[in-house]
C-alpha cells in the first residue's frame, strides 16, 4: 500500500507524480545571515501548477526602479472605485458580507474596507481589511479568483 501525496494548495490527492514539484534541498543557506534556513517542500497538482504558471507569466505592473509611480497610483485609484457598497461573497467559504464603505486608518491613512458579516459568527459582526487585500486574487481549485466577489447593491 502506497501513500498518495496531497496538493498543498487545493488539498486534492495527486493522481500522478507529474504534478509533484518544488522539492528544494532539505536545508538552504542564507548568505546574508550566515545561518541555515528551513526550506519547505510542496506538493502541487497539475491544475494548481498551471494556475501558478499563468499567474507568474502575466505582465504585471512593474515594481522597483522600473515602476512608474503615476501608473501605479492610477491603478490603485481604479481599484478603489471598484469597491462599492453592497453585498459581496467570500470566495473560499461563500459567506456573504455587506460592504459599508472605505475608511482611512487613523495613523497610516491606509484605505480600509469596512464590512459587516451577514451570517452568525462568534468573533465579530463588523470587519475591516486593507483595500488592497480585499481586492486581491486568491488561488482556489487551481484558479486565481477575487477574494470577494460583488453580488448585488442590496440584500
Amino acid at each position: 500500500m502506497s501513500i498518495q501525496p496531497i496538493c498543498d494548495f487545493c488539498h486534492k490527492e495527486l493522481d500522478d507524480f507529474g504534478g509533484l514539484i518544488f522539492s528544494p534541498p532539505e536545508k538552504g543557506h542564507d548568505e546574508n545571515q550566515g545561518a541555515e534556513q528551513n526550506v519547505q517542500k510542496l506538493h502541487v497538482c497539475k491544475t494548481c501548477y498551471a494556475g501558478m504558471v499563468n499567474m507568474f507569466m502575466k505582465k504585471d505592473i512593474p515594481t522597483g526602479k522600473d515602476a512608474d509611480p503615476t501608473e501605479q497610483e492610477k491603478n490603485y485609484a481604479a481599484m478603489l472605485t471598484e469597491i462599492k457598497p453592497g453585498v459581496y461573497k467570500h470566495s473560499k467559504k461563500g459567506n456573504l458580507y455587506r460592504v459599508l464603505g472605505i475608511a482611512k486608518h487613523s495613523e497610516s491613512l491606509e484605505d480600509l474596507v469596512v464590512y459587516e458579516a451577514l451570517y452568525e459568527n462568534d468573533v465579530s459582526k463588523f470587519w475591516v481589511r486593507p483595500a488592497s487585500l480585499f481586492m486581491e486574487k486568491v488561488f482556489i481549485d487551481g484558479n486565481w479568483v477575487s477574494r470577494f466577489q460583488f453580488v448585488s447593491d442590496t440584500l
